[in-house]
């Protein structure tokens, strides 16, 4: 079987919210570009699912950026691939549940 990438309603709801920032501040360009490196990210990941960066206060729980600004955090099990959530990095750390 293989594996495949399942994504929660909080990570689908925040890529809905900065492609929306972005289409209203930078223009319908960008929001391609974004939605472009995050698909292009997301196919890499079911590839190579061990290339995100282990987090040390969580097992199994991996992330790596997508932006300069926006960090993604994934789970690995045999069938699939968890996204959970994506973080703003410019917002407060204290908000980050993985931190």
């Amino acid at each position: 079987m293989e594996r495949r990438i399942i994504t929660t309603p909080i990570f689908r709801r925040k890529v809905e919210k900065i492609s929306r920032y972005t289409g209203k501040e930078f223009g319908n360009k960008a929001v391609i570009e974004f939605i472009t490196k995050l698909d292009s990210r997301l196919n890499l990941l079911l590839k190579y699912p061990d290339s995100g960066r282990p987090l040390l206060n969580r097992a199994n729980v991996k992330s790596f950026l997508l932006t300069p600004h926006n960090k993604i955090y994934y789970k690995i099990y045999p069938s699939r691939i968890t996204v959970p959530d994506l973080i703003d990095m410019r917002e407060n750390p204290d908000k980050n549940p993985f931190a």
